[in-house]
């Protein structure tokens, strides 16, 4: 779509992006033992920020839909949209399919929510320098509560499934989630400060990592220091790293690991336990237990995926197929029914919920928006930062899965590397 012909439009569109970056975090509702405080809500407010966004584009219809531009991201979209649709209707349980679970709620109408972000964020105005602040601002307010929760202080209530938890979950709902928020996050932090020279953005950095940790979730943990890594030799490769500005940021990074390590005894055997995974796969040693018990997951999920590899077995399906073919070795694994409802590998996940043909295009997809992105890494002064951010999260995905809670903030950051208006930014706005 080409929205060029009214100017206005694209603001209002990126005042509602911002809307859903800022608002969407604060969205639980902590009231009742039994209910979903962070999910169902999340869910249903930035449906609402997207509902107000169609309405825009039918009200400015004339100058939204005068000329409309189709490049191989959005075919690839498209494709992958009509591999939900074709999974959904072929779906084990096809309403559960559309609605999605009551625990997850990704089914097919969240998705299309996804996609609908996706269209906003790049085809609104690219959002500016001071804009990340705010995002930071709300970064830190959300670790804050994480950190406060790993030192056992709570001032909301808790639900039954989380009333024991010690681990920070924040708003997002799971320390692996709020380990998947902040992969997103810390980028825009490392980056301010590295390139920007904002010390403020140091401090900021330094309490979103220290919230990380206390996440302890380690394929956060991998997602974020692969994704630095390679942040650091992007800007090596292009002559841009400040010496003094990385030996700080190296020691604070140090410093935080030793604050956390020094208060949480369990800090360092949780790190060292990614060796002693990667250890047992190479050795075939006890490969059901490895990444608690995820490659027990991994393993039958593929044989799931061979068995109907087309269009899968539909979204939020996925827990019926395993009770279906694999509720014995379940039974056997975890001494209990446990019902692996996501296969903790989001490329896995795709593959099962929508087949081959989903994963193909959802994968082609989000190359494309890679290439695009890193064609025009220097035109904006955010770019790189939302490209490490996509990065780091897509590492990460490789053990965690799509969750509401984080999931549209990636969609909106693909909007973001793609956007249509990225130029220059004028030096008149200053972080």
């Amino acid at each position: 779509m080409d929205f060029s012909q009214k100017k206005n439009i694209h603001e209002l569109i990126r005042s509602l992006i911002l809307v859903v970056l800022l608002v969407t975090p604060f969205v639980f509702i902590p009231l009742g033992y039994y209910n979903d405080y962070f999910y169902g809500p999340k869910v249903m407010f930035y449906q609402g920020i997207v509902g107000i966004f169609l309405i825009l584009v039918l009200v400015y219809r004339k100058e939204t839909l005068k000329k409309v531009s189709i490049d191989f991201i959005y075919i690839f979209l498209l494709l992958y949209g009509v591999a939900l649709v074709i999974s959904t209707i072929f779906a084990m349980n096809p309403k559960q399919a559309i609605v999605g679970s009551p625990k997850r709620v990704e089914g097919l109408s969240t998705i299309i929510t996804y996609m609908m972000l996706f269209v906003m964020a790049r085809h609104a105005k690219m959002i500016k320098r001071e804009h990340i602040v705010w995002i930071l601002v709300v970064g830190c307010v959300i670790s804050i509560y994480g950190v406060l929760q790993s030192f056992s202080i709570d001032p909301f209530p808790r639900d039954f499934i989380r009333e024991n938890w010690t681990r920070a979950f924040s708003t997002i709902g799971n320390p692996n989630f709020l380990g998947s928020y902040l992969v997103l996050l810390l980028p825009l932090a490392t980056d301010t400060f590295i390139r920007y020279k904002k010390k403020w953005a140091l401090v900021v950095y330094a309490l979103l990592f220290y919230t990380l940790l206390a996440t302890m979730t380690r394929g956060a943990w991998v997602g974020a220091g692969l994704s630095h890594a390679l942040y650091f030799v992007i800007l090596a490769a292009n002559k841009k790293v400040d010496v003094k500005a990385w030996l700080f940021f190296v020691a604070v990074s140090v410093g935080v690991l030793l604050v956390y390590g020094g208060l949480n005894s369990s800090f360092i055997t949780r790190l060292l336990s990614i060796s002693q995974d990667v250890t047992n796969i190479i050795d075939q040693d006890n490969l059901d237990h490895v990444g608690s018990s995820r490659l027990f997951i991994w393993i039958r999920g593929v044989y799931l995926v061979q068995a109907r590899p087309l269009f899968g077995y539909g979204l939020e399906n996925v827990g019926i197929a395993f009770l279906e073919f694999y509720k014995e070795d379940i039974v056997s694994h975890f001494n209990r029914v446990v019902i692996p409802d996501k296969a903790h590998n989001e490329y896995l996940h795709v593959a099962l919920t929508t087949g081959l043909v989903g994963l193909l295009s959802y994968l082609m997809f989000i190359g494309l928006i890679i290439k695009h992105a890193t064609k025009h890494l220097w035109d904006h002064p955010l770019q790189l930062m939302v490209v490490i951010s996509i990065i780091g999260y897509l590492i990460q995905a490789f053990f965690n899965i799509s969750v509401v809670s984080v999931a549209y903030v990636f969609w909106i950051f693909l909007g973001l590397a793609s956007n249509n208006h990225i130029k220059k930014d004028d030096n008149t706005t200053k972080l």
